[in-house]
């Protein structure tokens, strides 16, 4: 698969289905993290991987999916849960650099996912503090993001935006439709 196909396919998954994903599996994830271009090669980036069974009942309450969608339809149901939680903490005094190295690791991730057929979704609309708690970060850490992942239990499809307006939808098979603004849109110059 070339390189653009892979990356059209590459969707935010929020319904999975309900098989654990192997230590190999998860440590190709976290290696592709390891592997992400960091600012001044600090390499701040820690993670929490949650996987036991009653660490994922805590952490399911403390998360919002999908907030243009209506729950029913964004939010996993009991059955289509993560089987997977990754933590991305940064240090609690970050440099001005740390979001784009957050970003660059959180893509390889959920590419290196995706690779071995794995679902992801980064999810920023999540209990901090609550969650902070519960997976005893260190006080030198702050959690910014957490990664759902598990096989994907719905497809995506990505279309061309007929208009300027690009909010995702669902369509009545209970999948993604992800509208992309084409080039000509998104290039503003050439020089």
């Amino acid at each position: 698969m070339d390189i653009i196909s892979f990356l059209k396919s590459r969707r935010t998954c929020r319904k999975f289905r309900q098989e654990p994903l192997t230590d190999a599996e998860i440590n190709i994830i976290l290696e592709a993290a390891r592997l992400a271009s960091s600012s001044v090669n600090r390499q701040e980036l820690r993670y929490i991987t949650i996987q036991q069974p009653h660490a994922l009942t805590q952490i399911h309450p403390l998360v919002h999916w999908a907030a243009l969608l209506p729950p029913e339809q964004g939010a996993p149901q009991a059955d289509q849960l993560p089987v997977l939680y990754i933590a991305v903490l940064t240090p609690s005094q970050t440099a001005a650099t740390q979001e784009v190295n957050i970003g660059l690791a959180m893509g390889n991730m959920t590419a290196a996912a995706w690779s071995q057929g794995i679902g992801s979704c980064i999810l920023g609309s999540i209990h901090r503090s609550e969650l902070a708690r519960i997976l005893e970060v260190p006080p030198e850490y702050k959690i910014s993001y957490l990664i759902a992942f598990g096989h994907s239990a719905q497809h995506s499809r990505v279309i061309d935006a007929v208009s300027e307006s690009t909010p995702y939808s669902i369509d009545a098979d209970g999948n993604l439709i992800v509208p992309k603004l084409p080039l000509s849109k998104i290039v503003i110059k050439k020089i």
